[in-house]
């Protein structure tokens, strides 16, 4: 049973290692990342350049400031499990040295009370040479056997001490990982709050609102470099006009409509090539029918955006997401989360998910889409 346990032990370490390296490599990434983040931050602050060109690159620090977070939780789970099987399996290593220890205690008292024969002794005392052979034999096994009990026990002990080293460090490491998270999600909130102040001030300028609107439509040019132009007629999708779920589940409240928007108080337009769907902070988003991820990409005023492909040529967009759930190339199910909805928006004061139905390049009017979940 003990050897099983050992076994298991051993294993559950080395996945739990493996994991823990991967993670500790992406926390390094996303440390660097950040911290070139915070660089260019500064930099734009010094240089006093208009507020719409600061709220990108605090976007990626808020984006990067999360994914930090997450993988911190990740880290500290994977060192929980690691120190949970570190401290079972210490728990069975104290049980064997404790036994050889026991075991180890006996032959020196044996020892101590019976003393110990030189072995020239032995001449005087056998009767014949057949019976010194035989004594010769014997207390070569005694010292033998003796001599495998001592190195039992070292060897026991050595283990034993060895994994509680391991296990005092990761304990360490676990609360250092704790310590890191905390303060990466002091700083995010902290993030949230000075961007959303800039967000204010920026829809309260005309100027600076111009330069937002611009900087969405340089993004959407982009976009539309990463559809491809060949569309056909037909096919299972074209069927689900009308009949689309709501990318949020349930039903959609549309914040800002497809087309053409005028901002009443400024009289500027700007050309929607989706809707906005009204939502919470950090709510669940779902692929609304089968396809593939054909891009995860991040775009300047619609942070991180997932592309997914559709047979006939269609598209189905997802911006301003928070976290993603999926990697480019991979298959989506209808209904399957593909990441959540970020905080806030550019243009409006509530968190508001970005959702584009395209043909080839072609813009859909997503609503005509979504009929029954309107």
């Amino acid at each position: 049973m003990l050897k099983i346990l050992k076994i298991l032990a051993l294993f559950l370490m080395f996945i739990s290692s493996v994991s823990s390296a991967s993670l500790s490599s992406r926390i390094d990434s996303i440390r660097t990342k950040l911290a070139k983040a915070r660089k260019h931050i500064e930099k734009l602050s010094s240089q006093e350049n208009d507020l719409s060109s600061q709220i990108n690159e605090m976007d990626r620090k808020i984006s990067l400031l999360n994914q930090l977070v997450d993988v911190l939780k990740k880290k500290a789970d994977s060192l929980e499990l690691s120190i949970s099987v570190l401290s079972d399996s210490a728990k069975v290593q104290q049980m064997q040295w404790q036994s050889h220890q026991k075991e180890l205690k006996q032959v020196l008292r044996q020892m101590y009370v019976s003393g110990k024969i030189p072995q020239w002794e032995l001449f005087f005392i056998a009767d014949d040479m057949g019976s010194l052979g035989e004594a010769l034999v014997y207390f070569g096994a005694i010292a033998e056997a003796r001599n495998k009990k001592i190195a039992s026990a070292k060897s026991s002990y050595e283990r034993y001490s060895r994994t509680v080293e391991i296990l005092q460090a990761q304990r360490d490491s676990l609360t250092n990982i704790l310590a890191e998270k905390r303060s990466a999600k002091d700083s995010l909130d902290r993030a949230f709050v000075e961007q959303s102040e800039k967000l204010k001030k920026i829809r309260q300028n005309k100027r600076e609102y111009e330069n937002l609107i611009s900087r969405l439509n340089s993004s959407l040019k982009n976009l539309e470099k990463l559809l491809a132009e060949e569309r056909t007629e037909g096919g299972k999708f074209s069927k689900m006009k009308g009949h689309l779920p709501c990318p949020l589940g349930g039903k959609c409240r549309i914040a800002t409509s497809f087309g053409t928007v005028q901002n009443e108080k400024y009289g500027t337009y700007f050309s929607n090539p989706g809707v906005d769907i009204l939502s919470e902070p950090g709510e669940k988003v779902f692929s609304v029918a089968d396809g593939k991820v054909v891009n995860v990409i991040w775009l300047e005023g619609y942070r991180n955006v997932v592309i997914v492909s559709h047979d006939g040529g269609y598209y189905t967009i997802y911006g301003n997401l928070g976290k993603i759930s999926v990697s480019a190339g991979e298959k989506v199910s209808a209904g399957q989360e593909i990441g959540t909805v970020a905080k806030n928006s550019w243009l409006q004061d509530n968190p508001t998910l970005h959702f584009e139905v395209r043909h080839g390049k072609n813009r859909e009017n997503p609503v005509e889409w979504l009929t029954n979940s309107i």
